[in-house]
């Protein structure tokens, strides 16, 4: 046995070469067992998405089932599934961000919502503090094909920028223009409006993705930051405001044009405002008073005492907001 083992060298012979054979094979099986540990680690993490993307899924046709939806919308809301999980993979920011600090929170939506901030001169003059809180309050989402955004009669109450995708813009059952990347839509706003009415359906006309600002987020940012109003007014540029008359495409467009929308780009004008009256005739002195108000109410809450007409104005504030709409009316 001895003879055979030295004839092929296969079993050490000396002290240090078992010492050295045995080094090696612990070396050997603990390599083994890290690569094997890193490939099952992979096909956890891959099989614990896939059972999540299941279970959703298995939750989406049991409420497609239970509540016998149409098979058009059944489609469409599995197509918004589908669309929803591969883009976000599931994580919503504001839930995972939820217990953050402020400050960390504000870098991560400033880093999430960077495109905008940067792009849109509207947002890119404001000062570093006003973007901070923008950032927290724009909202991002996504829509499929076919899904409408306003119908015609909604309540508009907000902004609409448009990140990519194109959308169509329709009023009376015909096409009056189309929006895509770059363009920003939605409804102007004032301080004491709350909302007009849209006279257009708009419907999402490939897979779009925006950001959206509501008019609320709007007004408490102007109490943060009265200065904002001015560069708000000078710089924002809505491509089409969903109260108006006007139509984006004129006479002159090629019919062609509209009936190739998927392919093409309307150019729609800078700005289409019509005059709003409105008892606040200086929103910026407005917005600043606001604001001095809301500090004074906060060193109130730490035991100074406000007077007794700051108080009133301060209760009234709401009141004002929802009777501005009927005296624009």
């Amino acid at each position: 046995s001895s003879g055979i083992n030295a004839e092929y060298g296969a079993a050490p012979q000396l002290h240090t070469e078992r010492v050295y054979s045995i080094l090696l094979m612990v070396f050997g099986a603990l390599m083994y067992a890290t690569i094997f540990g890193y490939v099952a680690s992979i096909i956890h993490r891959i099989s614990q998405q896939t059972s999540e993307l299941n279970e959703r899924q298995t939750e989406l046709v049991d409420f497609i089932n239970v509540h016998k939806f149409p098979e058009s919308l059944a489609n469409r809301m599995e197509d918004f599934f589908y669309n929803h999980w591969f883009t976000t993979k599931g994580v919503v920011a504001h839930e995972i961000m939820e217990k953050w600090p402020k400050s960390l929170r504000e870098d991560c939506f400033l880093y999430i919502h960077d495109l905008l901030l940067k792009q849109w001169p509207v947002l890119k003059e404001a000062s570093v503090g006003c973007q901070r809180a923008l950032s927290e309050r724009l909202q991002r989402f996504t829509l499929c094909p076919g899904d409408m955004i306003y119908h015609s009669g909604d309540c508009v109450g907000e902004i609409y920028f448009v990140i990519r995708g194109h959308i169509k813009v329709i009023k009376n059952n015909k096409l009056i223009g189309v929006l895509t990347s770059g363009d920003v839509f939605g409804e102007s706003f004032w301080p004491t409006r709350t909302g007009r009415k849209s006279k257009a359906n708009v419907q999402a006309l490939t897979y779009c993705e925006f950001e959206v600002l509501s008019h609320e987020s709007l007004n408490e940012i102007m109490i943060l930051f009265p200065d904002y109003w001015d560069i708000w007014t000078k710089k924002l540029k809505i491509s089409y405001e969903l109260s108006s008359k006007a139509a984006l495409f004129t006479e002159d467009t090629p019919q062609e044009l509209v009936n190739y929308v998927e392919n093409e780009r309307t150019v729609a004008p800078d700005n289409i405002v019509e005059e709003i009256k409105c008892h606040v005739t200086d929103p910026k002195k407005h917005f600043q008073e606001l604001s001095k108000k809301r500090a004074q109410s906060a060193a109130g809450i730490k035991g100074v005492e406000l007077d007794g007409s700051t108080k009133q104005i301060l209760l009234k504030a709401n009141e004002v907001l929802k009777a501005a709409e009927a005296k624009l009316a």
